[in-house]
């Protein structure tokens, strides 16, 4: 999932819009650098809610500003948000914070758990990602599993999770802008199609084929007619989406 910041950083750094805007070492540097400010001087900004006139004071400390790391707001508002943080100007993030806190709750079905608590994970493979770096600039990635599935003993252990091969024509597309799964997941297990076609979108998101359709008729047509004949050769190697245009962070 970092590993899409680091892709987005940097062509937000080359960007026109953000020229002179980025901080001294890159936008990742400055991210690593907010959290490690409020993990070692935690600090609360004041808001307000409109609805009420109430004030509320919103806590930032090494834990509680990891969401901020990813932003808030539309995913092109990112780089904005970083920087507006690192010149210490916390007020859209703990406005942000504020309307998290307020927002509805909603609880998973048993379905939702059985199934992907199902699938499950190797230990082998938790261990790697709880001791990922990453960890150190994302909140509690994963939590709703780690948290939730261990009582309902679905499971279907390692032998289930062991990769096959198949030669069932398939086409793999995936964004890599990917939030939700990231692209690594899909080049890692690609080598398991013997007879498929990996087409990465660039910029994409998680709805890549939806996205790479609307981005590219010779996709369009290609993954149709894939879709109707089995026949791969239409389509493109690669799909890009236009360059995104950055929100200009807004001065204190």
């Amino acid at each position: 999932m970092w590993n899409v910041y680091e892709r987005m950083a940097e062509e937000a750094e080359k960007s026109p819009e953000l020229k002179g805007m980025i901080p001294e070492g890159g936008l990742i540097k400055a991210v690593e650098a907010i959290v490690e400010r409020a993990r070692s001087k935690p600090f609360t900004v004041t808001v307000t809610d409109t609805t009420d006139n109430t004030k509320h004071e919103i806590l930032f400390d090494g834990e509680l500003i990891k969401p901020l790391s990813r932003g808030y707001g539309p995913l092109n508002n990112w780089p904005a948000s970083v920087i507006a943080m690192y010149r210490g100007d916390f007020r859209a993030a703990a406005e942000a914070r504020y309307r998290w806190s307020k927002s509805q709750r909603t609880y998973r079905t048993a379905s939702y758990y059985m199934l992907d608590c199902g699938s499950g994970v190797t230990a082998k493979r938790l261990a790697e990602q709880q001791a990922d770096p990453a960890n150190q600039l994302l909140w509690r990635n994963n939590s709703i599993y780690l948290d939730g599935c261990t009582v309902w003993g679905s499971d279907l252990g390692d032998a289930f999770r062991q990769n096959f091969e198949t030669r069932i024509p398939t086409v793999i597309v995936h964004g890599t802008w990917d939030l939700s799964t990231p692209l690594e997941n899909a080049q890692e297990l690609a080598p398991y199609f013997k007879n498929s076609k990996f087409i990465p979108v660039v910029r994409g998101p998680h709805g890549a084929i939806v996205a790479a359709m609307g981005a590219s008729e010779e996709f369009k047509k290609g993954i149709m007619h894939f879709a109707a004949t089995g026949d791969m050769s239409q389509l493109p190697d690669t799909v890009s989406l236009p360059p995104v245009k950055w929100r200009v962070p807004v001065s204190k």
